[in-house]
């Protein structure tokens, strides 16, 4: 892909750019390479001179996708604070916290009911 080709190519030059860092990371998250952008992301951060609420975002983005929702919140969280009139990252904290609530509900009623229908059987 030519994006990826130019990012790689800027980074030769600047290894540490946060922004080249943070490009290469998101066009390895729209390409399903997970594991990968999360490297590049968190580089971005860490040589960034100051916490980027879009690269956070970014970050909380890439956590979710790998199934560490504990983690992707916090990115999330950290960079509304840094943006609080962002109303994506709002939305996706509120929605990614519905969708933890209806999982522990769920679970805690399958295990309600094994253990009752446990209790009857005996």
């Amino acid at each position: 892909d030519e994006a990826e080709t130019m990012i790689r190519c800027a980074l030769e030059s600047e290894p540490n750019n946060p922004s080249y860092l943070d490009s290469l990371g998101w066009v390895e998250f729209r390409k399903g390479q997970f594991d990968r952008a999360l490297d590049n992301l968190l580089r971005a951060a860490k040589t960034a001179q100051r916490e980027d609420p879009v690269v956070l975002e970014h970050i909380g983005d890439t956590y979710l996708k790998l199934n560490r929702t504990r983690e992707a919140l916090e990115a999330w969280q950290k960079a509304l604070a840094l943006d609080p009139k962002n109303k994506n990252l709002a939305d996706k904290i509120e929605t990614t916290k519905k969708t933890i609530g209806k999982n522990f509900i769920g679970k805690d009623q399958s295990h309600l009911t094994s253990a009752l229908t446990s209790n009857i059987e005996h």
